[in-house]
């Protein structure tokens, strides 16, 4: 193994950050601003995503763990978390979080 390089539990640990720890959600979103890499990037994901699901003929509202599953299998990079934000996103039923990245402890 690499020095430097975590552990397997290390790994599993939910990432600190200063001012406090994220909420999965929070991690998600970083996660497909990432991915989508602009000021636009939410958007972009919701269109991408809404457009990966039409094509393969999913509705997010009635079939979300298909949905998350097309998304994963359309691009590799996408975690389960980031897969349901934008299957939520998709679905019309989470809108862009605050910008209060960081703030809040763990649940």
């Amino acid at each position: 193994m690499t020095p430097g390089h975590p552990t397997t539990k290390e790994h599993l640990m939910p990432m600190r950050y200063i001012g406090g720890w994220r909420k999965p959600a929070q991690e998600a979103e970083l996660q497909v601003r990432g991915i989508f890499a602009d000021d636009a990037s939410l958007e972009r994901g919701a269109a991408w995503a809404i457009s990966v699901l039409q094509d393969a003929d999913i509705d997010p509202h009635d079939q979300p763990v298909r949905a998350i599953k097309a998304l994963r299998d359309a691009d590799r990079r996408i975690g389960l978390a980031a897969g349901r934000f934008l299957v939520d996103l998709a679905a019309g039923k989470r809108e862009q979080l605050d910008d209060g990245l960081g703030d809040s402890a763990p649940s």
